[in-house]
């Protein structure tokens, strides 16, 4: 829903408490002119860590709102004595947290492809979420659809902090990628390895790492162990998690590649690799052989001699490239509700398109003959005579091998009558061949039969 954007001399009303964020809480805004129903983010002046956060939402999502429809939209803000408010896009489906967890795959999958094109579009614009979680996934009414939101922890990933010391991770400690619990770096791949968090949120309903404190975060920052997948999780699914929470962050999946995931393609393969690859050199095996890529009996001379004889019965110098035509001016056939830029295109000299069944090329003078080298087409598909219309090259012309165009159609045109007459002649004499016998069988089985006693 597109409304225009509110500003500090809209007047609004409060409606009811919807939520409450980590310095903050959200209610329903309704705007009193037009009654338009929006979200409000407030938070008090009285807590700078909480007005500091606000403030970086509002000055990041108002910059990448709209480049993509998957991200919350902004439409302003405003303060009063006490508060400082957010108005963003009101989402009636709640959020994953709350959803329990997605029963439905197909669901799950087009909310996790939802949120890869949103976090496209925010790393496109050099942002780090930095908190991608259930919570902050919101479902929109229609079946399939989800929006990010909660942009307080975004930064821009070339933030600089002070090299001294360690930098001081941003977001939710159960969605943290190893190297943000470790005070290492948070960037783009941190989201991967928290957007991987979140969908296997969305298969089990509850977070993917147990809460244990201390215990947990060293178990996310400092060991082997990966968050353990559900039994009943498709293999495709499968994969794609293990692309986003890979340890290492050089081997995450980039958004780009997740979305060629087959997890994510409209029509999922049935199948996949072992290992699905990050490019060509990424293949575990190959079962390709070279036979495969053979063809049988293959032979290169015949090959040639025939599109010889296909193209001219003067033959063609494979050798060097004299002697070919380019081909140009040709007209096409242009069909209603084309753009204007190709509207001028298949039209003939009365500005009707051109007749499907011919083609016509403008003459052109060759250089040293004074031929036309073109072959003109007519709506009725035959080669018309006269004005230059040539087979082979000038010199095939003038010196008698070729006399004119008409005279080869014509030659072919008798060759080819001809041979239907002896073809239909062979079928009427066979027809009464086979009459002939039968009568003869018929006689020869009444005689001897002889005359009934």
């Amino acid at each position: 829903m597109a409304i225009h954007k509110c500003n500090s001399n809209s007047s609004w009303i409060r409606g009811n408490f919807i939520g409450k964020g980590s310095y903050g809480t959200v209610s329903l805004g309704i705007r009193d002119y037009d009654g338009v129903v929006f979200a409000v983010k407030s938070a008090a002046k009285d807590s700078f860590a909480s007005v500091d956060a606000l403030e970086n939402e509002i000055r990041i999502l108002s910059s990448i709102s709209s480049s993509s429809p998957y991200i919350v939209d902004f439409y302003g803000d405003d303060e009063t004595p006490t508060h400082r408010n957010l108005f963003i896009e009101y989402v009636a489906g709640g959020d994953v947290a709350g959803s329990g967890g997605v029963s439905d795959v197909e669901l799950i999958r087009s909310y996790a492809w939802c949120l890869v094109m949103a976090l496209k579009s925010v790393h496109s614009e050099g942002i780090v979420h930095c908190d991608v979680k259930g919570s902050n996934v919101l479902l929109c009414s229609e079946s399939g659809i989800a929006k990010l939101a909660d942009f307080g922890s975004a930064k821009r990933s070339v933030e600089d902090f002070d090299q001294r010391s360690k930098m001081v991770p941003r977001g939710s400690p159960l969605w943290m990628a190893p190297e943000v619990v470790r005070g290492e770096s948070q960037g783009f791949e941190a989201d991967i390895w928290s957007l991987g968090c979140t969908v296997l949120e969305m298969f089990t309903g509850k977070p993917a790492w147990q809460d244990r404190g201390a215990h947990t975060l060293y178990q996310i920052g400092y060991s082997e162990n990966l968050p353990e997948y559900p039994a009943r999780l498709p293999d495709l699914a499968q994969d794609f998690l293990q692309k986003c929470l890979n340890r290492d962050p050089h081997l995450r999946w980039s958004c780009d590649e997740l979305l060629q995931h087959p997890f994510l393609l409209p029509a999922p393969c049935t199948k996949i690799a072992e290992s699905s690859p990050r490019s060509i050199l990424d293949w575990q095996t190959l079962d390709f052989s070279q036979d495969d890529c053979e063809f049988e009996n293959f032979d290169e001379v015949s090959f040639k001699a025939t599109l010889s004889e296909l193209a001219t019965k003067a033959g063609v110098n494979w050798e060097n490239d004299d002697g070919w035509v380019e081909v140009r001016g040709l007209s096409t056939v242009v069909e209603a509700g084309t753009s204007s830029e190709y509207s001028d295109l298949g039209k003939g000299k009365e500005g009707i398109s051109a007749p499907l069944a011919g083609v016509n090329w403008e003459g052109e003078s060759d250089g040293d003959c004074d031929c036309d080298t073109w072959m003109k087409l007519d709506g009725d598909d035959e080669i018309s005579g006269g004005d230059g219309c040539r087979v082979g090259s000038c010199d095939c012309e003038q010196s008698g091998e070729v006399d004119s165009c008409g005279e080869v159609m014509r030659e072919k045109s008798a060759t080819a009558v001809f041979l239907g007459f002896s073809f239909f002649s062979f079928l009427f004499y066979y027809y009464y061949y086979c009459i002939l016998v039968q009568i003869l069988e018929l006689i020869k089985s009444t005689t001897l039969a002889g005359p009934k006693k």
